[in-house]
């Protein structure tokens, strides 16, 4: 079975363009890897005064019953980050990254896993801003 969905991954990530992603095939891409469509986050941190961006891959997954996301929301969820790796560049990275990635997400531990999206200080600044105005539209 892991042969199987190291062979599907494969196939999805050379399948598109290298630069290309979208929500589907990001969806496509983490069901292949884990078998569940586990739920995505984009995370800010700071680390020894620098500023950084991760994209986790959480223990929670759609379909459990404490998944805060419907199907629709998931999905548009996973477009959003998409374009955002798209916009700065760093799908190729992402794929490379996922590809590579012998770590599970697991719900009893409540580990995730991290993936590091190597952008500038500016664009970290601009991705917060953009989803402070965003939750104060929201409210």
């Amino acid at each position: 079975m892991q042969e199987y969905r190291k062979k599907v991954l494969q196939d999805l990530v050379e399948r598109k363009n290298i630069g290309e992603l979208d929500g589907y095939q990001l969806f496509d891409m983490i069901v292949a890897k884990w078998g569940v469509p586990y739920g995505v986050e984009l995370r800010r941190m700071d680390f020894a005064g620098k500023k950084l961006l991760y994209i986790n891959v959480m223990w929670k997954y759609l379909g459990q019953q404490s998944f805060p996301l419907n199907e629709r929301q998931y999905l548009e969820h996973l477009e959003y980050i998409s374009r955002k790796l798209v916009q700065w560049g760093k799908v190729a990275d992402f794929k490379k990254d996922l590809t590579e990635c012998r770590k599970k997400p697991n719900a009893y531990f409540g580990y995730a896993v991290s993936f590091n999206v190597p952008v500038s200080e500016a664009e970290i600044d601009q991705f917060v801003e953009d989803a402070r105005i965003s939750r104060e539209e929201d409210e």
